[in-house]
């Protein structure tokens, strides 16, 4: 290990061609070979730079309590052992590897700890897998964490969530994730799902404000009992979150946002409530879902109950999202919206195989969605990943135009005649 000062600038490389493609892949925790693309370079680093190598990984710890603010800390390719998280507590700092390839350095914690926290505003964690850990990521549990960046990170098996904040105090808002990988994998999910207590997670905020959450894959976020597993949710006075071009496979819930019809005595209390909860509870509130997809692949396994979903929250919009399961496989909703004390949410211009379900009482403003009688016809490979529409496919050009959601999955323009779902042909 040793200290450079830099003064250069590092590029992130792009990740490809604009939009998603059906690749072949080589990755063993990888089962679904679609890749989200259209990633922009994170911002120049300028400062001091720690090379770190795998020979290191019993000091990186140490290493990581010493940086300064500023520093990158850069590892080599290898595989880093852990038996304490990697605390990152120095105000703008960068943890990434050395190659700019994900796959290339693994930070392993053997299912006994948390791999990486985040203590300090203005972190970056990129371009690294973290594995095998109770949390893989966790912001906002004893220090302020405001602005983290978190880009093109593999999470790989968690017992609880691979991602894990919490902004209850206000001390970890305005962050983003994006270009990122979450995957619970076979071995994974029946370790993890054991001592989770069957609640895996791949995103967990909790009481976080102005998150935007853009164009990541989740696959596998399910348990045999199918309680709690969820590969987004956002809960506990949570508000303007961003939840843009992911593409969700085989989870139980795919998106999730608010849990409680009443307070539990967790939540956020704003100096600037909500103009929606008008003085009252509110679990989430001012949040957009746009062009997301949400698929099953299988007609086996795994069971999945809900493709995205507010249960408690205000001032919600889900817009050209698509949410499909192979034809004849039934899912309990597709997209659903619950309890009376939800206002103000509209559901638009998505694309569903299921149910549009409003539970307990609640309402929505329901306008030009489609229900899909044969889902298999209505993509290009609804269990192979790739959820470009076919032809005929009856959403093309009938949306409701400005929505606001401007771009598709593929990052691509929707014009005066867009079409329904997440996907502009």
């Amino acid at each position: 290990m040793y200290r450079l000062a830099i003064t250069g600038v590092l590029v992130i490389a792009g990740c490809g061609r604009v939009g998603y493609e059906s690749v072949e892949s080589t990755d063993p925790t990888d089962p679904d070979p679609v890749q989200i693309t259209g990633c922009e370079a994170l911002a120049p680093i300028e400062g001091t730079r720690v090379d770190i190598s795998p020979a290191d990984a019993a000091q990186l710890p140490a290493i990581a309590a010493a940086a300064q603010p500023g520093d990158t800390l850069v590892l080599a390719s290898g595989t880093y052992p852990l038996s304490e998280p990697v605390v990152l507590s120095a105000q703008g700092m960068s943890l990434r590897s050395a190659s700019g390839n994900p796959s290339d350095v693994v930070l392993d914690a053997d299912w006994g700890i948390t791999v990486v926290d985040v203590e300090a505003d203005g972190v970056t964690v990129a371009e690294v897998t973290l594995t095998r850990g109770d949390v893989l990521l966790r912001a906002g549990s004893g220090a302020p964490s405001n602005s983290l960046a978190v880009h093109r990170v593999r999470f790989v098996d968690a017992i609880n969530a691979a991602l894990r904040v919490n902004s209850v105090d206000g001390a970890a808002d305005d962050g983003v994730v994006a270009c990122s990988r979450f995957v619970q994998t076979d071995a994974g999910r029946e370790t993890g799902c054991q001592l989770g207590d069957e609640s895996t997670m791949g995103i967990q905020a909790q009481a976080v404000r102005g998150w935007r959450i853009t164009a990541n894959r989740f696959d596998g976020y399910y348990c045999a009992g199918n309680t709690t597993a969820r590969a987004i949710v956002a809960d506990r006075g949570s508000r303007d979150v961003e939840i843009d071009r992911n593409i969700i496979r085989d989870s139980f819930i795919g998106i999730q946002l608010g849990l409680s019809e009443t307070a539990e005595g967790d939540e956020r209390v704003y100096a600037d409530p909500p103009a929606c909860a008008a003085g009252g509870f509110v679990d989430f509130a001012g949040g957009t879902v746009c062009s997301n997809i949400v698929f099953r692949s299988s007609a086996v396994e795994p069971r999945v109950d809900t493709g995205i979903a507010v249960w408690q929250g205000c001032d919600v919009t889900f817009v050209h999202n698509t949410v499909a399961s192979p034809t004849d496989v039934p899912t309990f909703s597709s997209i659903e919206w619950r309890f009376g004390n939800t206002t103000n949410i509209e559901v638009i211009n998505n694309m569903v195989s299921g149910e549009l379900r409003a539970r307990d009482g609640d309402v929505a403003d329901d306008t030009a969605n489609i229900v899909l009688d044969d889902p298999d016809a209505a993509f290009v490979d609804l269990q192979g990943g790739d959820l470009h529409l076919t032809a005929d496919n009856p959403a093309i050009d009938v949306a409701v135009p400005g929505t606001g959601c401007v771009n598709d999955i593929d990052l691509e323009p929707r014009g005066s005649a867009p079409d329904v779902g997440a996907d502009e042909r």
